[in-house]
Parts: C-alpha cells; sequence; structure tokens
C-alpha cells in the first residue's frame, strides 16, 4: 500500500507541503486505515476479537510515533529514495501490531468481492 501513494499525499503524510516547506501532518487517520484494510483477517488479542479495520485508531497512533525524518525520505521525489522509508514504516507497523494481536483468516464459504466479511466475522468468533 506504501507504495502505490500518490506523491502529494505522501507529502500531507509527512508534513511537507508542494515546496518541501514543513507544514502541520494530516490525514494519518486516512494512511491507517490505507494500512489495516485487511477484511478477511481478524486480530485476536487479550480482549475479544477485533476486525482488522478496527486497529486504524492504534496504527495511526503508531504512525505518529515514527520519526518524521522517515516520512520525509518516503515523501522523496524519487521512487529509489521513497522505497526504504516506505519498507522503514510497514515494518515499524507491522512489528508492533504482531506484538500485540494473533491474525486469523476469516474463512467464510462466500467468495469474491460480495463477501459480507462483517456477518462472517460475526458467525466465526459469535459476536
Amino acid at each position: 500500500m506504501l507504495f502505490t501513494v500518490p506523491r502529494w499525499k505522501k507529502r500531507g503524510y509527512a508534513g511537507l507541503d508542494q515546496y518541501r516547506r514543513p507544514v502541520e501532518r494530516h490525514s494519518l487517520a486516512e494512511l491507517a486505515a490505507l494500512l489495516v484494510h485487511l477484511p478477511s483477517f481478524a486480530a485476536i488479542g487479550d480482549a475479544r476479537p477485533k476486525r482488522c479495520s478496527d486497529l486504524a485508531d492504534e496504527v495511526e497512533k503508531l504512525l505518529e510515533d515514527i520519526p518524521l525524518d522517515v516520512f520525509h525520505r518516503w515523501a522523496g521525489a524519487k521512487h529509489n529514495v521513497s522505497q526504504p522509508a516506505a519498507i522503514e514504516i510497514a515494518e515499524a507497523v507491522h512489528r508492533e501490531l504482531c506484538s500485540r494481536y494473533q491474525f486469523e483468516r476469516i474463512v467464510t464459504h462466500l467468495i469474491g468481492h460480495a463477501t459480507d466479511w462483517d456477518k462472517a466475522f460475526r458467525e466465526r468468533f459469535g459476536l
């Protein structure tokens, strides 16, 4: 997901304007929602199971803790500059989420885009 984000959005997430001047960071919630868009998975933690989409708030906080210079490198104009930073961001989020949760695939008899993952989640975990 991080590799397909348009350059102008990367700059917003990194707190840079179009001229690469520092501005207030915005839309980290949007980026967090992109990173946890895994409709067919559930996160099993200490409490009750959660849909991966419910982890967006936690991921947003994790993104806020990543140093700004990493985001600035990710917002770099050239792909070869931004790729290592994108990997660093993804690995930081992945490492933290995997230390908190175990991810389990929601199995359903329905296949395709019309799958009701909310219904499958409720049936699987009785919630």
